[in-house]
């Protein structure tokens, strides 16, 4: 029934404020990192927490990054990032949000990994307040 299907059940959580002046303050709860995409450039974030629930004296400690104008915030499930492992070596260049979505689920979409996979990429168009 329903209790077996959450006996190996597990959760992760990402949780991010993206402020209108570039600056965007994630922290993790045992999900994979994003990846931010600076001037082509794709970087790992070195954000980590342990899984929900796991520990009831949990700290979870945020980082925080500042994007520019055309910079780009990916976020994916573990299934999508097992499934594209170098996907940091990508070289992006001039893409826009919907055409770098596109060219990483097309390459994501690798039969050996059935794990279920969600990506979002988010692209900061704003403009820097003094």
């Amino acid at each position: 029934g329903d209790d077996a299907l959450l006996e190996n059940t597990l959760v992760t959580c990402l949780a991010l404020h993206i402020g209108l002046d570039g600056w965007v303050k994630i922290a993790s709860a045992g999900h994979p990192p994003p990846l931010i995409s600076k001037s082509g450039v794709m970087q790992k974030m070195d954000v980590r927490g342990p899984l929900p629930g796991l520990m009831s004296q949990a700290k979870y400690e945020d980082t925080r990054v500042r994007l520019n104008p055309g910079d780009s915030l990916i976020i994916g499930t573990d299934g999508f990032f097992d499934a594209l492992p170098e996907i940091a070596s990508h070289s992006i260049q001039n893409l826009t949000a919907d055409r770098l979505a596109d060219q990483l689920w097309q390459q994501a979409e690798n039969p050996a990994h059935p794990d279920d996979k969600t990506l979002a990429v988010l692209q900061f168009g704003g403009h820097h307040v003094a």
